[in-house]
């Protein structure tokens, strides 16, 4: 994936339209990041599973309190749409991580085992960005905002100086 820092460029300079950007934002320096590229908007996926609101399974967000980073695998495999997983969930689905992991053409079919009824790209198979390292917590949707703008607030201060 193309880091966003060109990505914004590029696509300013061939678009005048709204840019959102999204991709490993947790919090509210990473919105002042975002506008500071050029981005108009700026999208949370991820952090917003960890809210009370949310309908996200207790597992879910624990497994999320407890990733980082590096646990987060870019892949066609549960779906055939490339997507964002979380290795613990797809470890837990029965994927088998070293030819998840091989380069090359794979057949998903043939050299993975496959998933029982039960796993479901929406329900076991747990998806998630790289953003997973910067949460800690469950928040309400209210509280998170609050502190998304208040760090958001800081950091302009701080920049500003």
């Amino acid at each position: 994936t193309t880091n966003p820092f060109v990505l914004v460029h590029e696509i300013r300079e061939v678009f005048d339209g709204t840019i959102l950007l999204a991709g490993g934002l947790s919090h509210g320096e990473d919105l002042l990041a975002a506008q500071a590229l050029g981005a108009d908007l700026a999208y949370m996926g991820t952090r917003f599973i960890n809210t009370e609101e949310s309908e996200a399974e207790d597992a879910y967000r624990n497994m999320i309190i407890e990733a980082v980073s590096a646990d987060i695998i870019y892949t066609p495999a549960v779906s055939g749409v490339p997507a964002s997983f979380m290795r613990q969930s797809l470890e837990a689905a029965g994927f088998d991580m070293q030819k998840l992991n091989q380069a090359g053409d794979v057949n998903y079919g043939e050299k993975l085992k496959p998933m029982d009824d039960e796993a479901k790209a929406w329900k076991t198979v747990w998806s998630a960005g790289q953003g997973v390292s910067q949460i800690h917590d469950v928040v309400s949707v209210e509280a998170l905002v609050q502190r998304l703008e208040a760090e958001y607030q800081q950091a302009r201060s701080r920049l500003m100086g």
